[in-house]
């Protein structure tokens, strides 16, 4: 149950409107739960105990990520209070997923952590439940369903932006056994729109190893299935600089290879893309900068960002 400091400052994200009042009021209030613990693991108990998303659960996510984005700053400064405060509510959430956590209630506490700069906790993937179950046993078929069931609600909101299609799954994949992700993003990468191809190219970068395997499985499927564009293809020539990894480097160049064999060719003319402004924010007390640039591709434009 809530405390009623607690259930006053769900009150009054309620009342805000302007988007900058509340944020100041969430800068507050994560302030405030910073320094009790014990009704933080109260509101995350709440936050897991949701069994669909709506209003009430955005409200108790905003207000628990405003503390721990709090912690996290207090740890990277080097702050005690700050560490232990996330082993704390770490903790009480391996509790709640051993009592039983919903696959609802998992993805909003993943969401939650992620949003605040934090990598989920590895329990979240230890749910005891059918869909779990389901998903360390099936076969491609039936994953390429489940697949369907998990994010088909969720990509319809995405308007086919691979930024949003990539942090969906970034909420999404740490709730899912590690035994299944390889097998989820390879059948992901492979499905017919060019969005996930897209979405291949940005997990080949990730810090995960089976999520930059699953993503060359992928491609390599869109490929022998006739899916894989030239615009595709030229950009993994560039990313192929950037890959750390030497084996996965070596199995992107044989992808490569086959497909310039296919006739695929990387040379795609297009307009020159033209470069209208770059803004850059402070640094942070955490050492974090964001930089975004205004670009221009013929009739299209964007703003590019990275921290």
């Amino acid at each position: 149950m809530l405390s009623a400091s607690m259930t006053n400052m769900l009150k009054e994200l309620i009342e805000s409107s302007d988007t900058l009042v509340q944020a100041g009021k969430l800068k507050r209030f994560g302030r405030a739960l910073l320094e009790v613990p014990q009704e933080a693991s109260d509101l995350l108990a709440a936050l897991a105990g949701m069994d669909k998303a709506g209003p009430k659960v955005e409200r108790l996510s905003h207000l628990l990520g405003a503390a721990l984005d709090e912690a996290r700053m207090a740890r990277e400064n080097g702050q005690q209070r700050g560490a232990l405060f996330i082993d704390a509510l770490e903790t009480a959430l391996a509790r709640l997923v051993a009592d039983g956590l919903t696959f609802a209630g998992s993805l909003a506490v993943s969401g939650t952590w992620v949003r605040a700069g934090l990598t989920p906790p590895d329990c979240l993937a230890l749910r005891q439940d059918g869909l779990n179950e389901a998903l360390q046993h099936s076969d491609p078929s039936e994953l390429e369903r489940l697949l369907d069931d998990l994010t088909g609600t969720l990509t319809k909101g995405t308007g086919g932006s691979v930024t949003a299609m990539h942090a969906m799954f970034a909420e999404m994949l740490p709730t899912v056994p590690p035994e299944a992700r390889k097998a989820l993003v390879r059948i992901a990468v492979a499905r017919p729109p060019e969005v996930y191809a897209e979405l291949g190219c940005t997990w080949l970068l990730d810090p995960s190893e089976p999520l930059r395997s699953g993503a060359v499985a992928g491609l390599a499927d869109r490929l022998a299935a006739g899916r894989l564009s030239a615009q595709v293809l030229g950009r993994l020539a560039i990313l192929r600089i950037w890959l750390a990894d030497a084996a996965l480097r070596g199995r992107l160049d044989d992808l490569i290879r086959d497909a310039i064999r296919t006739g695929i060719d990387t040379a795609v003319v297009g307009p020159e893309p033209k470069l209208h402004r770059i803004v850059a924010s402070l640094v942070d007390g955490s050492g974090a900068q964001s930089l975004a640039a205004a670009v221009q591709t013929g009739a299209r434009a964007a703003w590019p960002w990275c921290c």
